[in-house]
């Protein structure tokens, strides 16, 4: 209500000082309050445009930002259409190396296995054919620089 009388009392001031300056006339409290009334009505709707105008852009970047995201989902959906495909492909692949796989990793376990052999069969050679010469297989001892 406060608001209301003072923008009425605003409006009848400047209504007033515009429309003396105009016309050089006084005018009646009723003259006054009409043009004070389409003033504020004018500024009002001027405003309330201003303000639709810019929603009306914004529902328009919405929708720009919209059709682009749609254009995104579509385009990745082609994309990644044959992917699970490919993945089943890739499992499978897998699995069969490694079923070739595993009598290699036999055949390298044997390997080892017959390598440490030879390795202490060296060593036990080496220990009993030359009793007197393990003071050889030492290192000499590396100094630092």
């Amino acid at each position: 209500m406060a608001l209301k009388f003072s923008l009425c009392a605003l409006g009848k001031l400047i209504c007033n000082f515009e429309i003396r300056a105009i016309t050089g006339s006084n005018l009646n409290n009723t003259q006054i309050m009409v043009v004070t009334i389409v003033i504020i009505n004018v500024l009002i709707a001027s405003i309330l445009l201003y303000i639709a105008r810019r929603l009306w852009l914004l529902r328009q970047k919405f929708q720009r930002i919209n059709n682009k995201l749609i254009a995104i989902n579509r385009s990745a959906g082609a994309a990644l259409a044959g992917t699970p495909n490919a993945i089943y492909k890739g499992q499978m692949g897998l699995s069969q190396l490694k079923q070739r796989n595993e009598p290699l990793q036999v055949q390298i376990l044997r390997v080892r296995q017959v390598l440490s052999l030879l390795s202490v069969g060296q060593q036990a050679w080496q220990r009993f054919s030359f009793p007197n010469t393990a003071f050889l297989r030492r290192q000499m001892p590396r100094f630092r620089k």
